[in-house]
């Protein structure tokens, strides 16, 4: 089973949420998250790490304070606590996402804009650009964002970060094979918009269940607060 939290920035954190939130991960975290110029920046960073801890602690009925991190040799974040644990994140415009598994796992989200089709020849396969100028162009300014999500969600499903060329494998929405060159690799391929402006993808083992919750910013400080501390 896949977990699965979509969480919605639908407001700013007040500095009260801010400094109590902040006094909950570690201090490398601490200082990242106060270097951005950007409060908007810095909110995604730090609630994207209570994220994180939130649905760690939840599923190993662990205390936060027990935690440790850290990262392969391609960048990937790893649980030193539990190295079977898989988690991911992502944020774009109002949103963080965190998928948790026992199973490598990936997931993407995106904020819906013009799409950028001229870098879909450097990043997309001959298959998906195909499948992406076959579709109606009312449409396609979104196929390319589905696309785009599937790709990104697979590359840090297998956690070798960008080093991983985009344009090697093609995913199309509604398949669960990833294509290559050498053959065809199942998976579960997830795609679905979370608003009118954004769009999110998951990536886990083939044939792998998934309970996914969207929640509110302030319900989330609420549990999260009383769950860590």
């Amino acid at each position: 089973m896949t977990d699965l939290i979509c969480l919605n920035l639908d407001r700013d954190l007040n500095p009260t949420e801010f400094s109590c939130l902040l006094a909950l991960v570690s201090d490398e975290k601490k200082e990242q998250v106060l270097s951005y110029h950007f409060p908007i920046d810095a909110m995604r960073s730090l609630v994207g790490n209570i994220l994180v801890r939130y649905m760690i602690c939840r599923k190993l009925e662990e205390r936060n304070a027990v935690l440790r991190f850290g990262k392969n040799s391609f960048g990937k974040p790893l649980l030193f606590n539990d190295p079977d644990m898989h988690f991911n994140i992502s944020h774009s415009g109002e949103w963080v996402v965190c998928a948790l598994d026992s199973l490598p796992v990936g997931v993407d989200v995106e904020e819906i804009k013009e799409a950028p089709f001229e870098i879909s020849k450097r990043f997309f396969s001959r298959e998906e650009r195909t499948f992406l100028f076959n579709e109606a162009e009312e449409v396609r300014n979104e196929s390319f964002y589905y696309i785009w999500t599937l790709k990104e969600s697979y590359i840090k499903a297998i956690g070798q970060g960008l080093s991983y060329g985009l344009e090697s494998f093609t995913v199309l929405p509604g398949s669960n094979w990833v294509k290559h060159e050498h053959g065809n690799e199942e998976k579960t391929l997830w795609n679905e918009k979370l608003d009118a402006r954004h769009v999110v993808a998951l990536c886990t083992a083939p044939k792998r269940s998934r309970n996914v919750e969207k929640m509110a910013l302030s319900a989330f400080i609420k549990i999260a607060l009383e769950a860590l501390a």
